[in-house]
């Protein structure tokens, strides 16, 4: 379903294209407060639950770029990752796998492999792809915190800021929950 998602959005970005121009940047924090993330505008929300597992995806899509970030959540996640060294490798493999197979399905979108490596953010273990799709550099992230998984995938026009990816990705939290007093 992620990785349809995914297509669907190269496909209709392909031919997007982005004029050279600095992207403003603001704090996108959930309602309950559990990520915040810098985004250049107030992404879309949607949820959908199946076998357990609970997916929310935020997406931001304007003329030049489309920012995606999916929280999975599932009861026992947090000890299946602290048990299972390989579930996040398992995982990162089948998202990123996911993405090039559903772009090649379609002769409008072509998706290519460039680079996988193992990453470290804020304490959190994950993996980073770099694909071109369709002619268009791609990147996406997995990073699974303590309870949750979360995926990103930024699609970029031609011409990019340089730092914007990374901007966005580095700005990336997971907050303490909210105590409150009863």
């Amino acid at each position: 379903m992620i990785a349809a998602l995914f297509v669907m959005i190269s496909a209709q970005f392909a031919s997007a294209q982005m004029a050279g121009k600095t992207t403003a940047l603001k704090t996108f924090t959930l309602s309950d407060g559990r990520f915040s993330i810098d985004l250049p505008g107030e992404p879309t929300h949607e949820t959908e639950t199946k076998d357990g597992v609970t997916t929310n995806t935020y997406t931001f899509e304007d003329e030049d770029n489309i920012f995606s970030v999916v929280e999975m959540t599932a009861p026992g996640i947090e000890k299946l990752l602290a048990e299972s060294p390989t579930m996040l490798q398992a995982l990162s493999n089948s998202f990123f796998t996911g993405i090039i197979e559903e772009s090649n399905k379609t002769s409008e979108v072509e998706g290519s492999l460039e680079e996988v490596r193992s990453i470290t953010h804020k304490g959190m273990d994950g993996k980073e792809l770099n694909v071109t799709i369709s002619g268009f550099p791609v990147k996406a992230r997995v990073l699974a915190a303590k309870n949750a998984v979360y995926m990103f995938t930024f699609f970029e026009g031609e011409v990019v800021e340089a730092d914007l990816i990374d901007k966005i990705l580095g700005s990336f939290k997971v907050n303490e929950p909210k105590i409150t007093a009863k």
